[in-house]
């Protein structure tokens, strides 16, 4: 059964995917105090509620992590959540080399009711950059990820035609999620 934190503080927006997410699966929702913003408090309660799922804006989770000494209390975490902004890879990276954690980076627009995409980092992929020291082969950023369920994904150039590899282009998105 896996254990997943509600909190307000970690992304208003994700609100509706961690209720249902749990709820619909059964595993336990577990809810922190909704007026609490200190980042201590949420990490005591990830460690004392063993939270297995963590769904955040890399943000802040980089804030969570920001000193080692805290890498222990999310040492429960099984899956992490980034999204609503582009991850900073190389930023995670230390906190990677303590965990057994899979990331998972969610792709969405605002025009969409939730993530569009997920892309899962391979633990070759974690283990090429925990043990790269090179800054010249560092990765900095994640790939948005192939589409989820109901949803597709067009990479087109500004005549809406598919570019070729390299060349500039815009994410369209099609599917289910798309508001009206």
């Amino acid at each position: 059964v896996l254990r997943y934190l509600l909190s307000g503080f970690l992304g208003p927006d994700l609100e509706q995917k961690n209720i249902f997410t749990p709820l619909l699966h059964g595993d336990v929702l577990v809810i922190a105090n909704p007026c609490e913003q200190d980042l201590q408090a949420i990490l005591e309660v990830i460690s004392q509620q063993k939270i297995s799922c963590l769904n955040c804006t890399p943000s802040v989770f980089k804030q969570l992590i920001k000193n080692e000494s805290d890498f222990k209390k999310l040492s429960s975490l099984e899956y992490l959540f980034l999204g609503g902004e582009s991850i900073q890879f190389s930023k995670i990276v230390d906190w990677l080399k303590h965990s057994k954690c899979q990331l998972i980076n969610c792709y969405g627009l605002n025009s969409c009711t939730d993530s569009v995409s997920a892309y899962h980092v391979s633990n070759s992929e974690s283990n090429d950059n925990k043990n790269n020291d090179s800054k010249k082969n560092e990765r900095t950023t994640l790939a948005i990820g192939q589409s989820i369920q109901n949803n597709q994904i067009y990479l087109l150039d500004k005549y809406q035609q598919i570019p070729p590899i390299g060349v500039h282009a815009q994410v369209y998105v099609g599917g289910a999620s798309v508001g009206a």
